[in-house]
């Protein structure tokens, strides 16, 4: 009861889903092992679980996967405390891992984005919206959550230097609300799709439904966000890629591409919606290209 109560308090449905997800992960733990919640050892011995390879019985997680999912565990612990539940918040004194600084997400190449683009038949309307997901996830690095919440009431036109720009508002993480322009690349395709799926910008309408629903026959509701892990997957490999990759991979691919056109640091931070620009530096996959290494420019 208590669980429901404090992930009913997050704003987000994207944090309620994984706050969720992640005490529920902690509470099978706790019955499996018989263990006390408020116990620091127990509490220890969770943080290594979480990273501790899947072979050796472990959840087999990043570190930095496992310290986000610790941190759902501090502030419901801390939650406890105020609401009286709770004397103390052993939480509190488990440090996290030592993170990487560079994303572990591997980008896509810009040959490999530009064979992906082009793979979906514009014929269907299945291949419309892959079309248009692909170009919304490689040109505006929307996180999935994101994409699947987008509405056409979302889309709008703004007047600049008289000149119309489409744009989008992209509702992020913690309720951040932030506008972006829709690149000339996306919004030909963007307007094709919403006059096929007769769709008017302005709309309560998700962009982004079911194409058909043999169970419950409702199509008004935004597809699932495991569609897009399916979506990328599936034309990654018609592709040729075969490294591993995810909706994060066209993220990190799009503001990779941003650093690498001169984007500057404060527009990248806003295009990502992040509230620190030291995110930058993990996402920056230049970094990662011998190639370009400064190691090159020494000379004696």
């Amino acid at each position: 009861m208590e669980i429901q109560r404090f992930v009913q308090t997050q704003r987000s449905d994207h944090t309620r889903r994984a706050y969720a997800a992640d005490l529920k992960q902690f509470l099978s733990y706790l019955r499996a092992e018989e263990a006390n919640p408020e116990n620091f050892d127990v509490l220890l011995l969770y943080r290594d679980w979480l990273v501790r390879p899947s072979s050796d019985g472990g959840a087999g997680l990043s570190r930095i996967s496992a310290n986000r999912k610790f941190a759902t565990i501090r502030s419901f612990f801390s939650w406890l405390q105020v609401r009286g539940k709770l004397k103390e918040n052993p939480s509190l004194w488990v440090r996290n891992f030592r993170a990487k600084t560079e994303s572990p997400t591997e980008a896509f190449s810009d040959f490999e984005v530009a064979n992906m683009l082009s793979l979906p038949s514009t014929k269907t309307a299945s291949g419309r919206m892959h079309a248009l997901i692909l170009h919304f996830l490689f040109y505006l690095g929307l996180r999935r959550g994101e994409l699947v919440a987008l509405k056409a009431s979302h889309l709008g036109w703004q007047r600049r230097q008289e000149k119309s720009i489409l744009t989008v508002r992209v509702q992020g993480k913690g309720d951040k609300e932030r506008m972006l322009p829709i690149p000339e690349k996306l919004e030909s395709l963007l307007l094709q799709y919403l006059e096929s799926e007769r769709i008017k910008i302005g709309e309560e309408k998700y962009l982004f439904r079911p194409v058909r629903n043999n169970i419950t026959k409702t199509k008004d509701k935004p597809i699932d966000t495991q569609a897009i892990y399916y979506i990328v997957q599936k034309y990654a490999r018609l592709a040729g890629v075969e490294h591993r990759v995810s909706p994060h991979s066209c993220r990190a691919t799009c503001i990779s591409n941003a650093l690498d056109h001169a984007a500057s640091h404060r527009s990248v931070q806003q295009l990502a919606g992040w509230s620190s620009p030291l995110m930058i530096e993990r996402y920056d996959k230049r970094r990662t290209d011998l190639l370009q290494s400064a190691a090159h420019k020494v000379e004696y």
